[in-house]
């Protein structure tokens, strides 16, 4: 039943294989912040990257498009569109074009990169190969972590296993920051219950837990996923802390070894993202963990019933 359930998430634009985009961004009017209006705005992370790893976009392209053109072939041949065009282009081939001489590729004008000369690495988990390289880099990098864990993620669902290192992170000494969502920020609301279980152990083990108040701040949902290791480890990309990220969606991630990056980003987190944020109390989290209403704990356990799927 899962193979209905998994979605491509993946998110990538790439030009020439030297220049790519990848975050997560959608590219729809709502991402393009068009209308002045709080539910139809999101605070996305992205990054622009020029060299090698866009040739790496490129190829995961390449594997994706093939995964799904041999998909779609698979369908019966009386209802698959695809077949009936291979069947036309055989017995009326298209002529083929005259080749035209390569032309050198355009400079993009910036003022400035963020950083040059940076080890880059693009990372995708695809569970049609049942993958999870991209769970396995946060689970690592939070266990190697000694200075700080600053995390941006729009879904916040940890299994057993990511849990138990960021507390274990704490124990270490190391910062812990959560920025994630509210219940009306979360365009996935009914998950927000689950979520908010979470905060307890984090906040008791001494970690921050913020929440986005885009709606009333006129900014609409938190949708980045990105995160601060260190002073030197960067990532961005389209995956979440949840089990849908983890079994159900083709994700990606770049992760960026440089002290200047990592500082801009920890930079916009405090300048720009945290005043538009709640700071969780333990009273709150005391709340959410073990609710003392009757709303409020069937809520939490319809949410728990689906937390494979969130």
């Amino acid at each position: 039943p899962d193979e209905f359930n998994r979605r491509y998430h993946e998110k990538y634009l790439v030009v020439d294989d030297w220049y790519g985009i990848t975050g997560g961004t959608n590219i729809a009017a709502a991402y393009a912040l068009y209308q002045n209006k709080p539910n139809n705005m999101w605070r996305d992370q992205d990054v622009l990257v020029a060299g090698p790893v866009a040739a790496d976009m490129s190829r995961a392209v390449d594997e994706d498009v093939g995964y799904f053109e041999k998909k779609m072939m698979e369908k019966p041949e009386l209802i698959n569109p695809r077949w009936w065009k291979t069947q036309r282009e055989k017995h009326h081939p298209a002529p083929v074009p005259e080749g035209k001489p390569a032309q050198p590729r355009a400079e993009i004008n910036l003022d400035k990169f963020d950083d040059e000369n940076v080890t880059v690495r693009l990372i995708c988990s695809q569970p049609r190969f049942e993958e999870d390289y991209i769970y396995q880099t946060y689970l690592y990098l939070f266990r190697a972590a000694r200075k700080r864990i600053i995390m941006e993620i729009a879904y916040f669902v940890p299994d057993a296993d990511m849990l138990e290192a960021l507390l274990a992170a704490r124990k270490r000494g190391v910062e812990v920051v959560l920025i994630t969502n509210n219940a009306y920020t979360n365009d996935v609301f009914e998950m927000q219950p689950y979520t908010r279980s979470f905060y307890l152990p984090l906040i008791e083990a001494g970690a921050k837990v913020y929440e986005w108040q885009g709606i009333v701040k006129n900014k609409g949902s938190l949708h980045a996923k990105c995160a601060v290791f260190d002073d030197d480890i960067t990532i961005v990309g389209s995956y979440n802390l949840d089990p849908r990220g983890k079994y159900l969606n083709s994700e990606d991630i770049v992760v960026m070894h440089s002290e200047k990056v990592a500082e801009n980003l920890l930079d916009w987190f405090k300048k720009k993202d945290l005043p538009d944020c709640q700071e969780i109390t333990l009273a709150q989290a005391q709340f959410w963990h073990q609710p003392t209403t009757l709303g409020g704990w069937l809520k939490l356990h319809f949410s728990e019933l689906l937390k494979d799927y969130w």
